[in-house]
């Protein structure tokens, strides 16, 4: 028998909604525009963080809070 979904690695409907709310706040509150290069950078961390364990809401906001992508200096 095949296993489930979520089994096999693939995020539930309530990870992906977790994850979209994590967003939306984080970019909320760093003043990103969701459709930006900025706001990649945030959701690929974000996957990162999920995926490495941390699930826990307030822990990922905050963990999103400091972290500044690199700035190109030119």
């Amino acid at each position: 028998m095949p296993k489930p979904i979520h089994d096999r690695g693939l995020l539930r409907p309530v990870d992906v909604s977790r994850l979209q709310s994590v967003f939306d706040e984080v970019c909320s509150r760093r003043n990103i525009v969701p459709e930006t290069e900025e706001a990649r950078e945030v959701a690929l961390t974000l996957l990162a963080l999920y995926e490495g364990g941390m699930t826990d809401k307030a822990m990922l906001i905050s963990a999103l809070a400091f972290r500044r992508p690199e700035q190109n200096s030119a």
